[in-house]
């Protein structure tokens, strides 16, 4: 069974705090605030959510979304049709009629 997946926003003192733990950034910034804290967002798994709470002292946490909601929301957005349906394909630029 698959564990529940989240977006988090992470403020902590150093990257230390979180080393050795599935905390994955992707390509998301990591800022550094004017109070010497480093702000950055991440997903975590349900495990991995429960070691960060129990470092409160050195890690502020607030959850920005439940992944798979989120993922169902974004498919909402997708297309279900096929526009090219009618033959026509889209000519990029630089490309020749023949």
């Amino acid at each position: 069974m698959a564990t529940k997946s989240y977006r988090v926003r992470l403020v902590l003192k150093d990257l230390a705090s979180i080393r050795n733990l599935d905390v994955d950034n992707h390509c998301m910034p990591i800022r550094s605030r004017e109070d010497g804290m480093i702000e950055m967002e991440a997903l975590v798994g349900e495990s991995t959510l429960a070691t960060l709470r129990r470092r409160k002292k050195k890690i502020n946490i607030e959850i920005l979304a439940d992944r798979a909601s989120e993922a169902a929301e974004n498919l909402k957005l997708s297309s279900r049709g096929n526009r090219y349906a009618d033959g026509s394909l889209p000519v990029g630029p630089g490309s020749r009629r023949r």
